[in-house]
């Protein structure tokens, strides 16, 4: 019973760690409902502190993992701090996921299992609500500025559309359509996309209403991968590939959505980088400049310095080298993702995953999370859970 409790607050956690009326800059709520879902998460991690001290975890190797990096980041956002000693309020902060690092290799899977219904039953809302807004305007809504930049959100209260230049797309409860696009491709590569699936198949057609480059970038990367098992594959894959870029840097469509989407995957030659590439800004890319020109590279200025620059329409790795430098990172970033492809060892599948969800760090670096942790972890565990329940039923 213990468990299962467990497995439901670990859960409710990595939605409360990513739904958009949880952010400080949401539009969509009164400013005091994020601070009642901060208080929410507490109270859920306080409630899952007693569940695990009535059970001594089993410390398996992707637990260690969990718990070393999470702790490294703990001690970075606490201690190498710009302009500021030790606060009080930065190391409450910093329980809550530090908790859940310590949940089981068994909660963390039935927890993946569960996050990934609730996310089938948000797209299947977020698909209702997309066709209620282009057909009937049924469903009851209210517009409400876009977080942060130009454009519109459509409250559906279980789901939101933005509106804006780049056409009608899907929230699901995420702040960004491109947020909702990224978690759904992670969680189908998990799956290895199976068609077979009905949940899946509500996924990416939620996925497909997002209008989401890093959606589609990842489903066509695991793909490709996936397909890699001879050359015969290979040469395939490659031949899908050229097609696809001659494809959408040739073809023009009169459908203004599709051809934004499209756009974002065309090559400009004078930035040097595909035009979906809008993770900045140049004013940030002349401020990171000056900053790789100083002598603070290593270790950085301490966590809340890219923050105390003001910088707007920025979401990009690079914010974190200037808070910790390169070293800090590494011992972030790269370690994560080092430990987690040890973890997936000997498994295809898992491995391949791992790879597009270090990929997925480009244009969304916001990954210590408890919804990416679960994601993550919960994710290896699940792949290679399935190849243990495959043999075994061979077996049989």
């Amino acid at each position: 019973m213990k468990d299962k409790y467990l497995i439901v607050l670990t859960t409710i956690f990595a939605i409360l760690s990513c739904i958009a009326i949880g952010f400080g800059d949401t539009t969509l709520v009164p400013s005091t409902v994020p601070t009642l879902v901060a208080w929410i998460r507490y109270v859920i991690a306080l409630l899952a502190i007693f569940c695990i001290m009535k059970k001594v975890p089993d410390f398996s190797q992707i637990m260690r993992y969990r718990i070393i990096v999470v702790l490294i980041v703990s001690i970075l956002t606490i201690f190498h701090v710009y302009k500021g000693g030790v606060d009080f309020l930065t190391i409450v902060g910093t329980i809550p996921l530090m908790v859940f690092s310590l949940v089981s290799d068994k909660i963390y899977l039935e927890s993946f299992r569960l996050f990934r219904k609730v996310m089938i039953l948000i797209s299947v809302i977020a698909i209702i609500i997309y066709i209620d807004f282009t057909f009937f305007h049924i469903l009851p809504s209210k517009t409400v500025p876009f977080y942060g930049s130009e454009g519109y959100y459509v409250n559906y209260y279980l789901s939101y559309i933005s509106l804006g230049n780049d056409g009608i797309r899907s929230c699901g409860f995420f702040n960004e359509p491109g947020y909702f696009g990224t978690i759904l491709a992670l969680l189908l590569l998990t799956d290895k996309i199976n068609l077979r699936d009905k949940g899946n198949l509500f996924m990416i057609i939620a996925g497909i209403t997002t209008w989401s480059m890093a959606f589609w970038a990842l489903l066509f990367i695991g793909v490709f991968l996936y397909t890699l098992k001879n050359w015969k594959s290979r040469l395939l894959a490659l031949g899908m590939i050229f097609t696809f870029f001659v494809v959408v840097n040739s073809v023009k469509f009169s459908d203004p959505a599709i051809n934004s989407l499209v756009e974002r995957f065309q090559y400009d030659y004078s930035k040097g980088s595909f035009k979906g590439d809008n993770r900045t800004t140049d004013d940030f890319n002349m401020f990171f400049q000056k900053f790789q020109d100083s002598g603070d590279v290593l270790l950085g200025n301490g966590t809340g310095y890219y923050a105390s620059q003001k910088f707007e329409h920025v979401a990009s790795y690079k914010t974190s080298i200037l808070d910790w430098g390169y070293v800090g990172f590494f011992f972030t970033y790269v370690l994560l993702i080092l430990l987690a492809f040890k973890a997936a060892l000997n498994n295809r599948t898992a491995i391949v995953f791992v790879f597009c969800f270090a990929i997925s760090i480009y244009q969304r670096p916001n990954i210590f999370a408890m919804v990416y942790i679960l994601t993550l972890f919960g994710g290896i565990i699940a792949i290679k859970d399935r190849k243990i329940s495959k043999y075994h039923n061979n077996e049989k």
